[in-house]
């Protein structure tokens, strides 16, 4: 049985970018938000079989830590300065869940990132353009 993700994959591949560009853009955000939503339904899922099997589920250590050390780990990992965007997104897929369900849902996560390496008290960040953040050991140590 095909699912939602792969019937919306193969109804992408099918669009001529250059004469459909809103409808690509239309069904790439449609992608995502069913992506997003089975991410939550799988979490959901394991949330209630840990209930079920009368398990106390706390966040992990891992989950715990500041957004901060995420974004740094992430801008690490990559090599190069990113945008905070593309920061949170990355962040996101690496598991990141908020202690509490934030107030506009997934779309606050980019402006939390933001903050948080904006007001990282070790000041390990580095704004290096337009929404461009990079690690500040890396900006001093290329000469700025």
């Amino acid at each position: 049985m095909e699912t939602l993700t792969e019937r919306l994959i193969e109804g992408l591949k099918s669009i001529d970018v250059a004469s459909a560009p809103r409808r690509l853009a239309q069904g790439a955000m449609l992608l995502e938000a069913v992506q997003q939503h089975d991410t939550r339904g799988a979490r959901l899922t394991a949330q209630v079989a840990a209930f079920l099997a009368g398990v106390d589920e706390r966040p992990a250590a891992e989950e715990q830590k500041p957004l901060s050390d995420w974004a740094y780990e992430v801008l690490r990992d990559h090599g190069a300065p990113m945008r905070y965007r593309e920061i949170a997104a990355e962040i996101r897929g690496r598991g990141f869940r908020h202690a509490r369900e934030p107030k506009h849902g997934d779309a606050q996560l980019p402006d939390s990132v933001w903050s948080a390496m904006y007001e990282d008290p070790q000041k390990r960040f580095r704004k290096v353009g337009r929404g461009i953040w990079d690690l500040s050991e890396r900006v001093g140590a290329a000469g700025e």
